[in-house]
């Protein structure tokens, strides 16, 4: 992420080198939302809400410096339990579940723990919702649990023939309505032509 902000000329924005002028801060103002910005794309979907309520670049930065520098078994409990009680959220993607993941497990590697992948990959399949417990059932029914990275590319693929079916079956929903729709509308049609309910016969009888 420094080096993202590094790059673009915004990091003495966040270190606090360039501090905003007393007068005609606009320019300033810019760069720093700019720079704030950036920080807000570079993290994960979960981590968004530790800066949330940071109005420059500098506040957000001491804010997750502060939380992922502390390497105490406070932070890597607290972390763990966090990695093993992950559960995908409901408006969340795919994607966003398994960066949100990566991005937990990176934060306890840094704090001085290492998970082996094979369980990563275990962890990561047991905080899937429900509509991925078959896909959960044939990767672990495999003789060898897929390594992470494998398994963060099979998930996307999975998300992508979820998405494919659900749009077939709303698209046939759709249909299906539209064929109901004409079909009622033509018996309507008929009814009204043929009236048959409260309508009387007239009968002529011959006499001799």
């Amino acid at each position: 992420m420094k080096s993202v902000l590094v790059y673009n000329d915004l990091w003495q924005y966040v270190d606090g080198t360039e501090v905003k002028p007393p007068e005609n801060a606009q320019n300033w103002i810019r760069k720093d939302s700019k720079a704030l910005a950036l920080i807000n794309l570079s993290i994960s979907h979960s981590q968004l809400n530790y800066v949330k309520k940071a109005e420059t670049a500098k506040e957000a930065w001491d804010c997750l410096k502060g939380i992922f520098e502390s390497k105490g078994p406070v932070r890597k409990a607290t972390l763990y339990k966090q990695l093993l009680r992950m559960e995908k959220e409901s408006n969340a993607t795919i994607t966003q579940h398994v960066n949100d993941f990566t991005s937990k497990a990176g934060q306890l590697e840094e704090a001085g723990i290492q998970i082996p992948d094979e369980l990563l990959s275990i962890m990561l399949l047991n905080s899937l919702p429900d509509e991925y417990k078959n896909f959960s059932v044939a990767m672990e029914s495999r003789d060898d649990i897929p390594t992470l990275e494998v398994l963060k590319a099979k998930l996307k693929e999975e998300e992508a023939r979820q998405n494919d079916r659900d749009a077939k079956t709303s698209d046939s929903d759709k249909k299906g309505d539209a064929l109901l729709a004409r079909g009622s509308a033509n018996r309507g049609k008929q009814s009204r032509a043929n009236p048959r309910d409260g309508s009387t016969k007239t009968s002529t009888q011959k006499f001799d």
